[in-house]
């Protein structure tokens, strides 16, 4: 499936958490910053947009910092 694989994660995903990762999570956190996503990584890629006004991946250290971030970028709006 490819990019479209991508594109469905990132369409049914309120958050993104990006770990480690080659081309297809590249791919991913693209859409999802594209899309006004927020994208949370751990060992993956850095996103230097030049643009300070532009959304960027937020860097975490241990996947025990992941967890406290995601309520905050959750949709309350429930399942889908």
């Amino acid at each position: 499936m490819g990019e479209l694989r991508n594109g469905l994660l990132v369409r049914g995903s309120d958050a993104l958490v990006a770990v480690g990762g080659s081309w297809g999570t590249l791919s991913e956190i693209s859409f999802a910053l594209r899309t006004g996503k927020t994208v949370i990584g751990l060992d993956t890629w850095a996103v230097d947009t030049r643009d300070s006004s532009l959304p960027t991946v937020i860097p975490v250290q241990d996947v025990d910092d992941v967890v406290p971030l995601l309520p905050a970028h959750l949709n309350d709006a429930g399942p889908r």
